[in-house]
């Protein structure tokens, strides 16, 4: 039978350095926060709707919210336009 061996014992015969916590730097925290307040503004919130057609020439639409996260897939036109009118009604 293999003996138990602790973590500390096995970190020690395996040469395993202990993990070390790295605290960020007050200019990284800046760096992450101006990151952040870009991201947030850039980000578009508007729908994004796009169309395909299939091999008979039938043209299905489809649509994603960003602001719900909600998305609607090959649908007809009266129904993206209804959805569209749903979210800005």
């Amino acid at each position: 039978m293999k003996p138990t061996l602790s973590w500390l014992e096995y970190q020690q015969l395996e040469l395993i350095l202990p993990a070390k916590v790295v605290k960020p730097s007050w200019r990284d925290r800046i760096w992450q926060v101006w990151q952040t307040a870009v991201s947030y503004f850039t980000e578009s919130r508007d729908i994004q709707i796009s169309c395909t057609r299939d091999i008979a020439g039938k043209v299905w639409w489809s649509g994603y919210d960003p602001q719900t996260q909600r998305s609607l897939h090959h649908v007809s036109e009266q129904e993206i336009r209804a959805w569209i009118e749903r979210r800005y009604s």
